[in-house]
């Protein structure tokens, strides 16, 4: 069961920053590409939410790499991407920081 653990850990962590690295990517893409115009069917009410669900969407994909990469580097653990490929950390390491963000 530990060797199993082990084996999330090791894909968890660059599948993090590689969604993290897409999301960038794609908000970039966004900011330089037209988009359709909603239906003429669709309320106010409606294209509020739609514009308000996208902007939670990308305030979550891009935030949640980030907050279980700075929990990480302030608990001191590596984080190895491929072979000797590590990430600098975001944050200091801090017994206080890392038992904050494991509280929630």
């Amino acid at each position: 069961m530990a060797c199993r653990a082990r084996a999330c850990r090791f894909i968890h962590r660059p599948l993090g920053i590689a969604i993290l690295i897409v999301v960038v990517i794609r908000f970039v893409n966004r900011q330089f590409s037209t988009l359709p115009p909603f239906p003429a069917c669709m309320s106010s009410q409606e294209r509020f939410v739609a514009h308000a669900s996208e902007v939670l969407l990308y305030t979550l994909l891009f935030v949640l790499p980030l907050v279980g990469w700075g929990m990480l580097c302030a608990a001191r653990y590596p984080i190895v991407l491929f072979g000797s490929l590590h990430l600098s950390p975001i944050l200091p390491h801090s017994v206080m920081l890392y038992g904050k963000s494991r509280s929630g």
